[in-house]
């Protein structure tokens, strides 16, 4: 049996992280950019974007985006799945996110 490289592991939590809240996902959506969030923080950056009168933008990149619609991205759901039940038991996920994220 081969040895987890955690390396490779903490890399790919770290893609499975929301760009807005800087918080795991458990609701990845992909915008028309193809960039991923959590549902609920892209909606809220759409919601300040028709605020403040702007256009919608991406929050990655800064560019204009044709269309606020958001398709839920499969592929990252399973990746998120696969890693909590990894996860289970190891290390709570939060405590995981937060060590996580205190290297970048």
């Amino acid at each position: 049996m081969q040895a987890v490289n955690f390396e490779f592991v903490e890399e790919i939590i770290a893609t499975l992280i929301d760009p807005i809240s800087l918080e795991l996902m458990a609701d990845p959506v992909s915008t028309i950019d193809n960039h991923t969030y959590e549902r609920e923080s892209i909606e809220k950056w759409f919601t300040y974007c028709e605020d403040s009168g702007r256009s919608y933008t991406s929050p990655v990149s800064n560019d204009v985006l044709s269309s606020k619609e958001v398709r839920p991205n499969i592929a990252v759901k399973s990746i998120l799945n696969i890693t909590i039940k990894y996860l289970d038991g190891k290390e709570s996920l939060d405590d995981y996110t937060q060590r996580l994220l205190a290297k970048y």
